[in-house]
């Protein structure tokens, strides 16, 4: 099918390709899964993988349409009951797959972004937008074990003294510390010495940009 052939090669260069086709790939293969998976594609995470290492733009692909599957899935809750309920069961226990999956290709392309120049740094920062982009689907429903036994936390409040990826870090912190639960689970969230360090320097530098402008 030419969807499968789209995601597997890709569109054009991931700083090329307009969003709009991206998204519109992405949102094609997610009304796939809604109709088709767990039934089919019982692997499905496999081949994802495996797209993925073709290249940044099937990366980012795989990304949104997770990220929009999530979306349909657990938030706009616009599938019958009982499709959601199988859906959603699927998506929780493949979670030890797609959980730690996010946070290599984090990793990954932040080593990249950081360590590389021109157009390879400029890819890899963002796939690393990308990725917390997706996170923003996930983080305040997923199991806080994912959140709390990672490095997520301190990733992400490393990721607000980075201008071109404070804004997507800040997004996925705010729905973490806005997670229900008693103040004895939600308190290790945040409120460790090495958060709150990177938190207040954080705070800092915006009153300095402030200032300045």
């Amino acid at each position: 099918m030419i969807i499968y052939i789209l995601v597997f090669q890709g569109t054009k260069d991931i700083l090329e390709e307009a969003q709009h086709i991206k998204d519109g790939v992405s949102r094609v293969l997610v009304e796939l899964l809604k109709r088709e998976w767990p039934q089919l594609w019982d692997n499905l995470f496999t081949y994802f993988t495996v797209f993925c290492q073709n290249g940044e733009t099937q990366t980012e692909l795989i990304l949104q349409t997770l990220s929009r599957l999530t979306e349909d899935v657990v938030r706009f809750q616009n599938l019958p009951h009982s499709r959601r309920r199988e859906l959603l069961e699927s998506l929780t226990s493949a979670m030890g797959s797609i959980f730690p999956f996010f946070l290599y290709t984090l990793n990954k392309n932040l080593k990249a972004y950081q360590s590389q120049s021109g157009k390879t740094s400029e890819k890899a920062c963002k796939i690393c937008q990308v990725v917390l982009e997706t996170l923003t689907a996930f983080v305040d429903w997923v199991n806080i074990t994912y959140i709390t036994e990672s490095n997520l936390l301190p990733l992400l409040c490393s990721l607000l003294l980075d201008k071109n990826l404070c804004l997507q870090a800040s997004e996925c912190l705010l729905l973490i510390v806005g997670r229900k639960g008693t103040p004895s689970e939600r308190m290790p969230l945040l409120f460790t010495e090495e958060t709150m360090t990177v938190l207040l320097e954080a705070a800092n530098n915006a009153t300095d940009n402030i200032t300045e402008s």
